[in-house]
């Protein structure tokens, strides 16, 4: 209480101190207690936790929770999609802020919040439909609308009569425009992308060359001549991986590029760039330094940043093909495509499954940690 250090509060003690924090109004220690709780957040005590969270008002511990559904969304809403319904509107709040949270794409975490927000009970305070627009009014702001598909922005939320009741609908869609005229305008919305959230970026390719796909998980060269497109997402020490799948094409680099290259090239021959060529070869800085096995269309092709020991690593099918050092330690590794034969197509595999070898690596080192 005067001193603000905490070095009495352990596992065994600290919903007891939770409980006498929120009686005499300290909140400081109450949010202190929160961080220790918010460590130990995972499927069989997350409802236990939320109830905490509702009972105390511990807003560290809720945005703890928040981020761990948002690492864990796609599976709820797979595996357990009337859990994840249930709710409160708050958790799912601090949720939609996580940059952290996975799911395959924006308009799919859209159409999850509308179906979550439509659901809602109305209390008898409320008109028909009260519940509903108020929890969106919260929630839509969190949404990365730059990341809507135009045609689903227009089609979808532009011409839906229930969306158009609620007034910030209009300035976020307003907004989303303006940012994609100018992309330092200022927005109600985080305009960054969300961790682990794969898709080729339109801004950072030659779209009269290369064309990509609505949801822009696939990329096709339309004309012939070396072009590469970067992805939206930086590799991270958390979403170290990914994966690409090869449709059709005899001539392409996959790879990853620190920062940015010339659209007009392939970015193996730059200081900067690292990728796998289709016969076999990794090229970096115009060299050769070393080879493994060919791909060809069929064929999964995964990149891995161990960034630990500034290195890529290439796989074929799952399985490890070869590897290069000499990543330096500070840098924005993207993973980027590379074309020179007409009509060849790669698509991102979004959220793609750990290879065999790096899995059994994370669990050893959650192993040490624990």
């Amino acid at each position: 209480m005067y001193t603000g250090s905490v070095v009495f509060v352990d596992q065994d003690n600290v919903l007891s101190i939770i409980r006498l924090a929120h009686d005499f109004g300290i909140d400081p220690l109450k949010e202190e207690c929160g961080d220790l709780l918010g460590q130990k957040v995972n499927d069989e005590n997350m409802l236990f936790m939320l109830d905490v969270v509702d009972k105390y008002t511990v807003n560290r511990l809720n945005s703890a929770c928040g981020f761990y559904l948002a690492e864990h969304f796609t599976d709820m809403l797979e595996s357990s999609p009337d859990r994840l319904y249930s709710l409160k509107v708050s958790t799912w709040a601090e949720m939609l802020k996580s940059d952290h949270l996975q799911i395959r794409s924006e308009e799919l975490l859209f159409e999850a919040v509308l179906k979550f927000a439509y659901q809602l009970p109305d209390q008898s305070h409320h008109k028909p439909g009260d519940a509903s627009k108020e929890a969106l009014a919260l929630m839509l702001p969190q949404i990365r609308f730059n990341f809507l598909n135009p045609k689903y922005l227009a089609n979808n939320v532009e011409e839906d009569e229930k969306l158009q009741e609620i007034p910030i609908v209009h300035q976020l869609v307003h907004q989303c425009y303006r940012w994609k005229m100018y992309p330092k305008s200022k927005t109600l919305f985080p305009t960054t992308p969300r961790k682990g959230f794969q898709r080729f970026d339109p801004d950072h390719c030659n779209t009269s060359l290369i064309k990509l796909s609505d949801d822009g998980e696939t990329a096709t060269l339309t004309g012939s001549g070396w072009q590469n497109v970067r992805c939206v997402c930086p590799f991270s020490e958390k979403y170290s991986y990914c994966e690409f799948k090869v449709h059709a094409g005899t001539n392409l680099m996959l790879g990853v590029v620190d920062g940015d290259v010339s659209r007009n090239s392939h970015a193996g021959q730059y200081a900067n760039g690292w990728t796998y060529y289709s016969p076999g070869q990794v090229y970096h800085s115009g060299t050769i330094p070393a080879t493994g096995q060919a791909y060809n269309a069929g064929d999964r092709v995964g990149v891995y940043i161990d960034f630990e020991n500034s290195k890529v690593v290439f796989y074929r099918n799952g399985t490890m093909s070869i590897s290069t050092t000499g990543l330096p330690k500070t840098g924005e590794f993207y993973p980027v495509a590379c074309f020179s034969s007409t009509s060849s197509s790669v698509s991102i595999i979004p959220h793609a499954p750990l290879p065999d070898d790096i899995q059994d690596k994370k669990e050893k080192e959650k192993e040490k940690e624990k």
